[in-house]
C-alpha cells in the first residue's frame, strides 16, 4: 500500500514545481536535488543512529514524516515552493528510515535460506504496486489537480502509519527479541 502511494509522488514532482508552483526546470531540479539530499543525509543518520529500539517505531516515524510532508507540500499556496522545497527535504530524509528499517526487519524474521526468495517476491509486489500506484494517480491528478493529490496521498500514508501502530504484531516486535 505504501508504494502505491508513494512513487507516484516522485513521479509528479516534476508536475508539482512546474505546473501547481508555475516554477521552471530549475524548480524542478531543486525539488530533486532536495529529495536527493534528503536521501542521503537520511541514509547517513540511519546507518550512524541506527533506529529507535524498536525498529517499527522508526519505521512507523518515517511513514508519518514522509506523509505530513506529502499532505503538506498539498496544502500549500502557489507561491508556497520554498516550503515545497523542504518538504521535498523530509520526503527524501524520511525515505531511507522506512526502506532500511525494513529491510533489517525482514533479514531479522526470515530465515535465511528464504530470504532471496521473499526479497525477490516483495520487489514483484513493490514494483507492480508502483505500476498500479502510477495508473491510478495520473487519472486522479487530471480530475482533481496534483496538489489535491499530494494532500490526498500524505492524508493516506498517514492513516497507514496508524494502522500499522494498530497492529499488535507490530508493537511487539521488541518483546520478542
Amino acid at each position: 500500500m505504501f508504494s502505491v502511494l508513494f512513487s507516484p509522488v516522485n513521479a509528479l514532482f516534476p508536475l508539482m514545481s512546474i505546473d501547481y508552483f508555475g516554477g521552471t526546470t530549475t524548480h524542478a531540479s531543486v525539488a530533486e536535488i532536495a529529495f536527493a539530499s534528503g536521501m542521503m543525509l537520511g541514509g547517513i543518520a540511519l546507518g550512524v543512529w541506527g533506529g529507535f529500539k524498536n525498529r517499527s517505531v522508526t519505521l512507523m516515524a518515517s511513514v508519518v514524516a514522509l506523509g505530513l510532508a506529502v499532505g503538506v507540500s498539498g496544502i500549500l499556496p502557489q507561491s508556497g515552493f520554498a516550503i515545497f522545497a523542504v518538504c521535498s527535504f523530509v520526503m527524501g530524509f524520511s525515505a531511507p528510515l522506512y526502506t532500511g528499517t525494513q529491510t533489517a526487519l525482514m533479514q531479522e524474521r526470515i530465515a535465511p535460506e528464504y530470504l532471496g526468495r521473499v526479497f525477490g517476491l516483495y520487489g514483484s509486489i513493490a514494483s507492480f504496486a508502483m505500476l498500479l500506484g502510477l495508473a491510478v494517480t495520473g487519472a486522479l491528478a487530471d480530475m482533481t489537480g496534483i496538489n489535491l493529490w499530494f494532500f490526498i496521498a500524505g492524508v493516506m500514508i498517514c492513516l497507514l502509519a496508524a494502522a500499522m501502530a494498530a497492529m499488535p504484531s507490530v508493537r511487539n516486535i521488541e518483546k520478542e527479541r
